[in-house]
């Protein structure tokens, strides 16, 4: 989606079949959408969902029943379940790291450096509209650094808050010179305290909580992956490095997505908060990154899908 393009927003009733436009935004992409979703309260009459306002981007609370809008200052991204704060990324910062994530428009230079100082996972009040940064990447890109961090670029990225709110999950990511991409995981109190990370295998991808205490995660079995452990040999980091350019091209054929699963072990894991220990989900099975998402109602219930193949 481009900055020019309208989206409509609204939500269907389905008893009476019908669809109810709430708003347009130009605010939008293919992954995350805008962002819509219900507030929390004992009956959903109120949505949120991000928009521009000139060349800002902002978040809108509409009220669906009387059409009143409440502008935020920030973009959100994950709503606290009391639906009283939200967390946000800085959009700007993720249309220079991951594209596929942002909202296209005319951003400032300042955007594109290795470390942007004043960019990380805010905290909105959702009452007050106002937002505060909570957790800085600057901080987070100074723990314990590899040596691939080194000119990459660096952001958080996919907050996720636990069904009571209390912890939320989070990623670290770079991408490096050469186009390389990693991932570490850390979980923190609401407050942005209490920070945690969990083994350092370089890739996590899409995650669900199972209960207030408990995730699942796609990952990499630690040391799995010769690119990133420093305890490899170097001339076989350089070998891997130089496939690298061939295996894009054809790494969307089943067989040799197949074939990287098990050379790297990729698997679903489970985490419990603050423990570093995993057990691995469904290992014959779960063979394929998706989204997870588990069922409300009986939360043994796992829903996958995965990306289309070739």
């Amino acid at each position: 989606f481009s900055k020019y393009d309208d989206v409509v927003v609204g939500y269907f009733d389905f008893p009476k079949g019908t669809f109810n436009q709430i708003a347009k935004t130009t605010t939008c992409n293919w992954q995350i959408g805008s962002q819509l979703q219900w507030l929390p309260c004992e009956c959903a009459e109120r949505v949120i969902f991000n928009t521009r306002q000139g060349v800002d981007l902002k978040s809108i609370i509409v009220d669906v029943n009387t059409g009143v809008e409440r502008l935020i200052s920030h973009p959100i991204y994950a709503v606290h379940p009391n639906g009283e704060v939200a967390l946000g990324l800085n959009m700007q910062r993720l249309y220079f790291t991951r594209r596929a994530y942002s909202y296209d428009g005319d951003y400032e230079d300042m955007w594109r450096k290795e470390v942007v100082e004043n960019d990380g996972i805010y905290q909105i009040n959702l009452d007050s509209g106002t937002s505060d940064l909570l957790i800085r990447t600057q901080d987070i890109a100074s723990l314990d650094p590899m040596p691939n961090m080194r000119g990459a670029l660096h952001w958080l990225d996919h907050p996720m808050f636990s069904p009571n709110g209390k912890i939320f999950l989070f990623y670290h990511r770079w991408l490096t010179k050469n186009g390389t991409f990693f991932s570490r995981l850390y979980t923190s109190e609401s407050n942005g305290k209490r920070l945690y990370r969990y083994p350092d295998s370089g890739m996590y991808s899409h995650a669900t909580w199972l209960s207030d205490n408990q995730f699942i995660v796609y990952s990499r079995l630690i040391e799995s992956d010769i690119r990133y452990c420093q305890k490899n040999l170097l001339w076989k980091r350089f070998f891997v490095e130089g496939l690298l350019p061939f295996y894009r091209r054809i790494n969307h054929i089943n067989f040799v997505k197949n074939l990287r699963g098990r050379l790297l072990k990729d698997y679903y894991l489970l985490f419990s908060v603050g423990n570093e220990r995993y057990q691995i989900i469904g290992q014959k099975k779960l063979t394929e990154d998706g989204h997870p998402s588990v069922c409300p109602i009986c939360r043994n219930l796992l829903l996958l899908d995965t990306y289309p193949d070739s």
